[in-house]
């Protein structure tokens, strides 16, 4: 069973091996991947798959494992497929043999907020596929997620399985609650609580676990920054009188850009390497590979790559390469989790609309800007890579990366 944790109002695939690594850098930078397979037109190793477009639609993820003296086994794809800029279907697959073998699928709607409603994953039985987990979203007024329900099937029906409620102070999100279906009851299991800092960056995240009528410290997670920039993020778990130590993640940047994560384990107060990931991009930013190294006898050794590629359609693709508005544009935080502000000064002409595109294309929120600080919430929205872009009345256009943990 899949092991989850809430960040920020996000729920994520723990990293609970090597083995899974890859998927779940996929689930983490593009959480609602859908799709179907594309047949024998599926990249090989050399074949970049056209990878294009600043505002590009992601068309399939591909992992190579490492050979002797290259990434010469392709292991793992996940394909895509819309309807208009909505991902509406994501297939995953093995490689084995020469051949995709079918693993498992996801189908997604929305509302016309373009938020997503329900989310049903299927596994492959070896003719067909079959429902597996379903998950059911609720939203304010504001689009922020207000509860999301995990049912399983089971004898051929639903099943209630966990359930997630979000609050929240405004747009801030300030605390979650987690439960459990248990002996045909809901029962409370965990409690979140996010602290900020006075730029909305999020410092504290607590997790307490309710246990024979009393809430436990469980885990704590902590978040520390260089101006927007994040640089470090740090697992604790509750030893019955102390926080102690289990992970830390510690990042790097290049030209704006996410460049490399490091990841250590902690034996008490002594850490050693874990993990590292190198994160590629193309000549319009975005991101088109990760290389997963493991350290092993004091020195890294490549372990796997994932591979992004795209193609362009529809709409949002009017954006690639244009940066014409005249303005000085700042954003922060970046990486953000719960918000993100959008600084605009010296601009010549107003009104201003931001406009965040998911690495789909598909638009998840419209926002106007005005000439000092705008807070546009992220609490409804899937960690991933994300496009901002900032539009006069007259069509002219400016770009931001945004990363969402």
């Amino acid at each position: 069973m899949k092991t989850i944790y809430i960040l920020a109002g996000k729920i994520k695939s723990m990293q609970t091996s090597k083995s899974t690594l890859s998927l779940f850098l996929i689930a983490i930078l593009f959480s609602a991947q859908i799709a179907t397979a594309h047949g024998s037109s599926q990249a090989t190793p050399g074949n970049n798959h056209n990878a294009k477009a600043l505002v590009g639609v992601l068309d399939s993820t591909l992992v190579w494992n490492w050979g002797s003296t290259s990434y010469d086994q392709l292991v793992q794809g996940s394909f895509n497929a819309y309807t208009n800029t909505d991902l509406t279907d994501s297939l995953n697959q093995r490689y084995s043999g020469g051949a995709w073998i079918n693993s498992t699928q996801d189908n997604l709607t929305y509302d016309g907020n373009n938020n997503i409603l329900t989310d049903t994953n299927q596994t492959w039985s070896g003719s067909v596929y079959t429902n597996h987990e379903l998950f059911t979203y609720t939203y304010d007024g504001n689009n922020n997620r207000l509860s999301e329900v995990s049912l399983l099937r089971s004898g051929g029906i639903w099943t209630p399985n966990a359930q997630y409620f979000y609050h929240y102070n405004g747009n801030i999100l300030i605390s979650s609650d987690q439960q459990a279906y248990v002996s045909g009851a809901w029962t409370i299991t965990d409690s979140f609580t996010y602290a900020y800092d006075g730029n909305n960056h999020l410092l504290t995240e607590v997790d307490l676990y309710y246990s024979s009528g009393a809430w436990a410290n469980n885990n704590e997670y902590t978040y520390t920054y260089s101006g927007n920039n994040m640089t470090s993020f740090t697992q604790a778990t509750w030893t019955g009188s102390a926080w102690s130590t289990e992970s830390k993640d510690t990042y790097t940047y290049s030209g704006g850009n996410l460049a490399t994560d490091i990841n250590q384990i902690y034996n008490g107060n002594i850490s050693s390497n874990n993990y590292e990931l190198i994160y590629g991009y193309d000549v319009n930013n975005n991101l088109v590979s990760i290389v997963n190294q493991q350290y092993m006898g004091n020195v890294w050794v490549n372990d796997d790559s994932t591979h992004l590629y795209y193609h362009e359609t529809g709409t949002p693709n009017s954006v690639v390469n244009v940066n014409t508005l005249d303005a000085v544009i700042s954003v922060y935080p970046n990486p953000a989790q719960s918000v993100v502000n959008v600084v605009v000064s010296n601009v010549t002409a107003q009104p201003l609309i931001a406009t965040l595109y998911d690495i789909t294309g598909r638009v998840v929120k419209t926002i106007p800007v005005n000439n000092n600080v705008t807070q546009i919430s992220l609490n409804n929205i899937s960690a991933g890579m994300y496009h901002l872009v900032l539009a006069d009345e007259q069509g002219n256009k400016a770009v931001k990366q945004v990363i969402i943990q």
